[in-house]
């Protein structure tokens, strides 16, 4: 078994020790949020209030003399293992870490009371009929039961039959020896983050929303205006209030705190059941929900850009990313991707705060952890010069390159298919030329993490990520950003890295030429330079001399070797 201290030690260092650990701060420290420490600081750390009464308890005073035994738990369960996570999950459902039996009066992504050790996972909150624990007698789970509970039918028929809430505001009671006129609501509204480009509450496409009531839990995705709606009724009658979770998932990506293998989440606190139809929820600016939001926003736009403007760029499939709110590079890993036992999870590029990380090495020791590397890491920080190291970009522009530009790579990635191994590991071989001439001089490796383009393959690489990322930085907010990302457009000689080939790819489009058809050459796998790239192209469209020639003319202007 896969043991839970993989993630927290051996992966963790594997990742971020290589070339003096180039994190300014630890993994595990971003849990260690303390509102008191700046007031304007804005908080992710989620704050619990009062205690709820359980209403299905055998403590309560109704069940308190009876007889009566549980047929349903509320416990909580943690697991030593990698896989108990995902067996967990299968069988009990979204792994919630804070307890029913609380408030949430401040929201948030992180619970610092609940994150688990390095051998033990965080515990996982559940109300599930008793027989559910039958599934968990090994000595890799612990579960502590709460409180017994007992559901009479009329309860069990409201929680697996909610339509029967169409007459609820009526419903008698029985067991509970009251009439009553019950309150319902089914749960719907919005789901905005903050853009900070635009300035305005924008709305999040395509991530899932759960509202639970104690054992009444439902779950819906928003559609492209934010928009969810449960579908369902919830009542008064299991209580008055719901814990409304957002999770950053669909069917397209995963988003993970970096170095976790289960889903990031927003809580939204507690609502009361009237309150719940209406119910907008905010992912506020300077948050980490902000960030998980707009990795969210902008996933679903490159998918569905790839998929309805005839781009035809391979679709990177599902994705695991891991999300690091406190840095400001990206990395392609496509950890998903294993053969027997070693990972597949070479990268075009691998940078984190400019820095490289070896991934043929990590990959090769880490090979044992398989499906549990993500295959792209997003930095959601704001970006800075490398030079001044003023910012360029807020975290919103930041957070939207990163995804554009490592889907892209992990679009190229799925194109070559099997062919990537080869592909990739040579790939990462000329880096580490470049980085070994670095380290020989005594510089950081962060300001020079493309080798100054001396490698036509890592340019070549590269440039896709780079033009087809900042294209659709173009496509999404034309001209409404803080960095220039018109270079794209214009003269690239102003660039950061003045070594790529975006003005050449450009040129290809303002002469007629698509994103496809240069995708289309990226496609194979013995294109690995511009010579190479500029040979195939002049073949496929069947260039004349004198098109050649200015296809030449513009990648030399580039600086690249044809």
């Amino acid at each position: 078994m896969k043991k839970i201290r993989i993630i927290n030690n051996v992966l963790i260092t594997l990742f971020f020790s290589i070339a003096y650990l180039f994190l300014s701060c630890s993994i595990n420290s971003e849990n260690n949020y303390k509102i008191e420490d700046n007031k304007n600081q804005v908080s992710d750390e989620i704050i619990l209030g009062n205690k709820i009464e359980n209403p299905f308890s055998l403590k309560s005073e109704r069940y308190l003399n009876s007889d009566i035994e549980p047929n349903y738990y509320y416990f909580r369960i943690r697991t030593t293992t990698l896989e108990g996570i995902d067996i967990i999950k299968s069988i009990c459902g979204d792994l919630n870490i804070i307890p029913y039996d609380y408030e949430v009066i401040q929201g948030g992504t992180e619970f610092s009371e609940n994150t688990g050790d390095d051998n033990h996972s965080p515990w996982y909150y559940y109300t599930l009929p008793t027989n559910y624990l039958d599934s968990f007698n090994s000595d890799e789970y612990e579960i502590e039961i709460i409180d017994g509970m007992y559901l009479s039918e009329d309860d069990l028929e409201l929680i697996n039959n909610p339509e029967v809430l169409e007459d609820a505001e009526n419903k008698i009671s029985a067991d509970r020896f009251l009439w009553f006129k019950w309150k319902s609501a089914v749960p719907s509204g919005y789901v905005y983050v903050h853009d900070e480009v635009t300035g305005r509450d924008e709305p999040v496409p395509n991530v899932k929303v759960t509202v639970t009531q104690w054992c009444f839990t439902h779950s819906a995705y928003t559609n492209e205006k934010g928009e969810y709606n449960l579908g369902v009724k919830y009542t008064t009658l299991l209580q008055n209030n719901a814990q409304i979770t957002v999770w950053f998932e669909n069917e397209n990506v995963d988003v993970m705190r970096v170095g976790y293998v289960s889903t990031s989440f927003y809580s939204d606190g507690h609502t009361s059941v009237g309150d719940l139809s209406g119910k907008n929820i905010y992912l506020s600016n300077g948050t980490n929900e902000q960030k998980y939001g707009n990795i969210i926003r902008a996933s679903e736009y490159y998918k569905k850009t790839i998929k309805n403007n005839n781009i035809n760029v391979t679709d990177p499939g599902k994705l695991k990313i891991w999300a690091a709110p406190n840095l400001d590079s990206a990395v392609t890993l496509m950890g998903s991707e294993a053969i027997g036992t070693q990972l597949a999870f070479w990268s075009s590029y691998i940078g984190l705060l400019g820095g490289p990380i070896t991934s043929l090495t990590a990959g090769m020791a880490a090979g044992f952890v398989g499906s549990y590397i993500p295959d792209l890491i997003i930095g959601c920080d704001v970006a800075r010069d490398r030079n001044t190291k003023k910012i360029i970009a807020s975290s919103t522009e930041n957070t939207f390159e990163n995804v554009f530009h490592e889907m892209a790579h992990a679009s190229h990635f799925r194109s070559l298919g099997i062919r990537s191994l080869d592909y990739w590991s040579t790939e990462f071989l000329e880096m580490l030329n470049g980085w070994g001439e670095v380290l020989s001089n005594n510089q950081k490796i962060e300001d020079n993490c493309y080798n100054d383009g001396k490698s036509e393959r890592v340019c070549f690489v590269e440039s896709w990520g780079f033009f087809f990322g900042e294209y659709l930085m173009y496509k999404f907010f034309a001209n409404k950003t803080k960095r220039n990302y018109k270079l794209l457009l214009t003269d690239t000689n102003k660039a950061e890295y003045t070594y790529f080939y975006n003005q050449a790819y450009y040129e290809l489009l303002t002469n007629g030429y698509s994103i496809k058809n240069i995708f289309e050459i990226y496609k194979k796998s013995n294109i690995a330079s511009a010579k190479s790239f500029i040979d195939e192209f002049a073949k496929k469209y069947n260039l004349s001399y004198s098109d050649k020639e200015k296809l030449i003319k513009s990648f030399k202007a580039k600086g690249a070797k044809v």
